[in-house]
């Protein structure tokens, strides 16, 4: 049976084979037996696909978020449900006070963005610490809008964030895309956008990722260092390609 690659694989599948009603599955079960099932076609229409979507700072993620969510894409902005749940969530905040302070907020209850960023960008021991408060919560609220996002039929839904998902996360992503820039593209970007001067972004870029850490981790790659209509075009072909089944 000739082998068939497909746009996406549901977790724990791998090894597709073709069928005239749909794709047959090696699936890989908890007791490691492998069995092979048939997914009708009309039931790989109600599938959601799961998608990370990560990038550095000035990469132009949250562009290409926007276009995803203009095809009809659900999205999870895991960036900020982390900064609502540092503000809001109790057992989140009394966790982190007791590694930034007090002064971590302001008086009317909304985070020192300020504060916060100098100490995280500032000390990865500190950065280490506070991630591994906040990203299980993170994690929580993701899973819950997920299966509420499936619940409505969404067919993809987006897991943004700027840092690459930890070895738990990807298990349970069907895809991660990884959107990248030049590095002048992106201290430009960056400096129009936020008033930053070249240290502050030079020193939130090497906080994160470098550009071999994406690609390793990335299942598809966004290069956003040309036109708007060059980026839309790479966009819907990654659309195209999860949602429709193709030979190789």
């Amino acid at each position: 049976m000739a082998v068939v690659r497909v746009a996406w694989a549901p977790r724990q599948a791998v090894a597709p084979g073709p069928s005239k009603g749909g794709i047959i599955r090696r699936v890989v079960g908890p007791d490691n037996v492998t069995s092979r099932i048939l997914i009708p076609q009309i039931i790989l229409s109600r599938i959601m696909l799961r998608v990370g979507l990560t990038g550095g700072i000035g990469s132009g993620k949250s562009t290409v978020r926007d276009l995803l969510a203009r095809k009809g894409a659900g999205i999870f902005d895991a960036d900020k449900v982390a900064r609502r749940l540092m503000q809001e969530d109790a057992t989140v905040r009394a966790a982190l006070e007791q590694v930034l302070g007090p002064k971590a907020w302001l008086a009317d209850g909304t985070l020192n963005k300020t504060l916060i960023a100098d100490r995280i960008f500032g000390d990865a021991e500190v950065r280490d610490v506070v991630n591994g408060i906040v990203h299980p919560a993170v994690q929580a609220a993701f899973e819950d809008d997920a299966r509420a996002a499936q619940k409505r039929g969404v067919r993809v839904f987006i897991r943004e964030a700027a840092l690459l998902p930890s070895s738990d996360q990807r298990k349970r992503l069907d895809r991660v895309v990884a959107v990248l820039a030049p590095r002048a593209v992106r201290l430009e970007r960056v400096q129009a956008r936020d008033g930053m001067t070249v240290a502050q972004v030079e020193e939130r870029m090497q906080s994160q990722p470098s550009e071999s850490a994406y690609l390793a981790a990335a299942d598809d790659v966004i290069r956003n260092g040309g036109t708007r209509a060059q980026l839309e075009q790479r966009v819907d072909e990654l659309w195209e390609a999860w949602l429709t089944p193709h030979a190789t």
